[in-house]
């Protein structure tokens, strides 16, 4: 007790003493701008984290491609970002959180910005990486043949219309689904289950990577894996570093009474399904005939259970999560099954993880959220969010994929959407982009600078424009002789 009696005698130092003074000074206004700053900051850091997702969007994407279409894969990731952004405060804002002329159905204010106050720029930054993150979940699942001009266009329209108007109906208050119970914290549907609907579209018009179901549909499980499961694994701890900002920065503010105990609570839901869903998923796998500890569905089952709460993060009880997320785990792995049986090819298991993790959690929010039907009694609030909410999920997938019907028709009349079979079969990285991810010529340099012993090696390249007839693989040989630096290494071929 002696050094608290020590302390007592301590004086008051200058600065604390000001800052109280400063502190009982303060004016309700000057509050406030103090409440209004903490929530720009916050908005602006959960930006900024949910931003990051798209880099894990992308290692996972690349990981899960072949070596030779890479960069394509990541081009189109960044491409999200250049193109699809700018659209979305052109017009997507505008459709989204508008007033002016607008009504229940779209947003008409806003447009380029124009007349939107300062303090709400941090909204149109947040809700941008929204967008973003709905466009990127088509981009794996039509990985490796699509068109990148044609993506280009896609980028545009999804990030600019596509998702915005159905957003404005769920998240402006001056949206019909808003105007009701429907309840959508952190986007299950609004962006989950939208891209998982239009990634379904995608996939089926698109078609199947050549050669993918050559061999039935049941020994076709994974006949292109992808290259690299470190890039995989390094794409979902980065998306699961950014679902914590998702579903927690959608309280959208922090300075209010229970601001910090709902970011908390989503967090810590958000972490829990996770876990289970990723679980759950593994010993699925696991227990089915000729099953393994798959590192690659237990991370697909971990991101279905972020999905699956989304919808009702800020409401459900953390042993209820589990539940919810066991529940969407057991989702993915019969829609992935699924969409394999029906020969529908989707290399990141994209519309396996977001079209029914999706659909799992705006269902489950309505029954086991805290003030749902499970344990309300059935009251008639919750039952109306039930209803509400499967009217949404109805309205959301005919929105999102009647959209994409039209759109991925126009695009493959006018030959925007396919990749051609010659750029398919030898890479879209060189032949598209004239960047290849692996360069071979980094490889040959680090072996052309040692000496002393020659080797032979036989290497398998594309086949340039003028160059002699391709083989049935399309492929041709090119034998060189190098120099190594080794004294007994004898003669191979590569």
């Amino acid at each position: 007790m002696e050094y608290l009696s020590e302390l007592e005698l301590l004086p008051t130092t200058q600065s604390s003493s000001t800052l109280l003074d400063n502190l009982v000074q303060t004016t309700p206004s000057e509050m406030q701008q103090l409440k209004d700053n903490m929530d720009n900051f916050f908005l602006v850091m959960m930006g900024c984290i949910i931003l990051f997702m798209q880099a894990g969007f992308a290692f996972l994407e690349a990981g899960s491609v072949r070596s030779k279409n890479v960069t394509n894969i990541l081009t189109k990731n960044f491409s999200e970002i250049v193109f699809g952004v700018p659209a979305y405060f052109a017009f997507g804002y505008a459709f989204t959180f508008g007033g002016g002329g607008g009504n229940s159905f779209i947003g008409l204010e806003y447009f380029c910005l124009i007349g939107l106050p300062p303090k709400q720029y941090s909204h149109a930054f947040f809700q941008a990486t929204f967008a973003a993150t709905c466009t990127t979940i088509v981009s794996g699942a039509i990985a490796e043949r699509s068109n990148y001009n044609g993506y280009i266009i896609f980028c545009v329209f999804v990030t600019g219309v596509i998702y915005p108007i159905q957003a404005h109906w769920g998240w402006n208050a001056n949206g019909w689904l808003a105007q009701t119970e429907f309840h959508d914290f952190a986007g299950s549907g609004v962006v989950h289950l939208a891209g998982g609907s239009i990634a379904l579209v995608a996939t089926y018009i698109l078609g199947p990577r050549l050669g993918r179901f050559n061999h039935g549909s049941q020994k076709a499980e994974n006949p292109y894996s992808g290259h690299s499961m470190p890039l995989i694994s390094l794409g979902v701890f980065i998306i699961l570093f950014g679902f914590m900002a998702f579903n927690g920065g959608s309280q959208g503010s922090i300075s209010n009474a229970e601001d910090g105990d709902i970011v908390a609570h989503a967090v810590l839901s958000t972490l829990i399904a996770c876990c289970v869903g990723g679980g759950v998923v593994l010993f699925i796998v696991k227990l089915t005939p000729g099953g393994s500890w798959s590192l690659n569905k237990m991370m697909n089952g971990s991101l279905i259970g972020m999905v699956s709460i989304c919808s009702g993060a800020d409401g459900f009880h953390p042993l209820i999560v589990c539940i919810v997320s066991g529940i969407a785990g057991c989702a993915y792995f019969v829609t992935s099954k699924l969409m394999i049986r029906m020969q529908v090819d989707d290399p990141v298991d994209a519309v396996a993880v977001h079209f029914a993790g999706g659909l799992v959690g705006m269902i489950a929010s309505p029954i086991f959220m805290n003030n749902g039907v499970l344990f309300t009694g059935g009251s008639s609030r919750s039952l109306e969010m039930l209803l509400w909410n499967c009217i949404a999920v109805l309205v959301i997938i005919a929105w999102n994929m009647s959209s994409a019907i039209v759109f991925f028709k126009a695009l493959k009349m006018v030959n925007l959407f396919r990749a051609t079979q010659k750029e398919e079969i030898q890479g879209l990285d060189i032949l598209k982009h004239n960047e290849p991810a692996y360069p071979m010529e980094a490889y040959m340099n680090e072996m052309l600078s040692t000496e002393d012993e020659t080797v032979s090696y036989v290497i398998n390249l594309p086949k340039p424009e003028n160059g002699p007839s391709l083989r049935s693989d399309s492929l041709f040989t090119i034998k060189r002789r190098i120099s190594i630096k080794s004294e007994n290494l004898p003669n191979r071929v590569v």
